[in-house]
């Protein structure tokens, strides 16, 4: 539906204020044209303060929706629809836009006061969940969140975050090679920490409408690079611990399976247009009826849930306190490989198939 939304500022007293860091009238106009909105009308916006606020957000987005100024309703060209610019309707879009005529659905918001606005926020911040978190990433959510709130209210973007992440990538390796215990439960608990700013990035972005596909990419890029750095920062820390050239071997074994690995998903998210890493399917997750052999497909699903980089990162905390790390070293080389060998068996299958 393409029309022209005209956001109500003459009712409005709080319209301008920041729900979880964004102007309520710049949540509004966003979802708007997501909704197929062709125009966006502040009505009443006598001073232009809001279009002054409106104006560099939109920019900020690339969004080229119009935007212009009406003293009043007369103004509006004829089917014009009109949104109350204080009203709160989450973060989903596209929102309908004919559903925003009469009366909002009753899970949306009018904001006129300070509980109304926190109300708001609440149900923003529980909107930043996502269904497919598993035990460990829900819990992961609880710390992300409560960073992320106060975050929002800064000029902090997630690509920054997600550069930090890294930084932190890193420097978990580099801890994890010195091969003394303390620094390398010092990299460890980094490792877990890089989940959960793995965790925030995410979360600005689809608070402040700010997801890009340079932040996807990003997001990913970062993600297996910290793997990596601490799969082989490990393997060498245990080395020179132990003495035992088998570490440096499990290391190697596990950096080279976080390479073989992202080759083949990047290669798939590439085509797919996004970066993205849970848009990533196995051959037989993108067809209607899966001709994959049950045991197979059952002992994928069992991997996936086992293989989850937030269960990995955690559970190498928890053996790095427990003085076990190389379990860790043997579950990581493992579990890579079985990552990469899998992918790459249903791969082949795949391509039999078409052949």
């Amino acid at each position: 539906m393409s029309a022209v939304v005209a956001l109500d500022l003459r009712d409005a007293p709080l319209a301008l204020r920041r729900v979880a860091g964004l102007p309520l009238c710049v949540r509004n106009a966003i979802l708007a044209h997501r909704g197929g909105a062709r125009e966006i009308v502040l009505l009443g916006d006598g001073d232009g303060r809001a279009r002054g606020v409106l104006g560099p957000e939109l920019a900020r987005r690339r969004i080229e929706t119009p935007v212009r100024a009406a003293a009043d309703a007369g103004e509006l060209p004829p089917g014009a629809i009109v949104w109350p610019a204080d009203l709160f309707v989450g973060r989903r879009a596209p929102v309908p836009l004919d559903r925003v005529v009469g009366a909002p659905d009753h899970d949306w918001i009018r904001v006129r006061d300070g509980a109304s606005l926190r109300k708001a926020e609440q149900a923003l911040m529980r909107s930043l969940r996502k269904p497919e978190d598993g035990v460990v990433a829900r819990f992961n959510r609880y710390v992300s969140l409560a960073l992320s709130r106060p975050l929002l209210d800064t000029p902090v973007s997630p690509n920054s975050i997600s550069v930090l992440a890294l930084l932190v990538g890193v420097l978990c390796g580099v801890l994890a090679a010195t091969g003394r215990r303390p620094e390398m439960v010092v990299g460890a608990f980094l490792f877990w920490f890089n989940c959960v700013l793995d965790g925030i990035d995410g979360e600005i972005a689809r608070a402040k409408h700010l997801e890009s596909h340079l932040g996807e990419w990003l997001d990913t890029i970062c993600d297996d690079l910290t793997n990596f750095c601490f799969a082989v920062g490990l393997g060498i820390g245990l080395y020179r611990q132990t003495g035992h050239a088998t570490y440096l071997a499990l290391g190697g074994a596990s950096g080279a399976a976080v390479l073989i690995g992202a080759a083949f998903m990047y290669r798939y998210l590439l085509r797919a247009g996004t970066g993205d890493l849970n848009a990533y399917r196995l051959p037989h997750e993108g067809r209607a009826s899966s001709t994959t052999p049950g045991a197979l497909s059952r002992w994928i699903a069992r991997l996936r849930v086992l293989v989850r980089r937030d269960v990995f990162c955690a559970v190498a905390f928890v053996l790095a306190v427990a003085d076990q790390l190389p379990l860790m070293s043997w579950l990581m080389a493992i579990g890579g490989t079985a990552v990469w060998t899998t992918i790459a068996v249903e791969t082949v299958l795949a391509v039999g198939r078409r052949s």
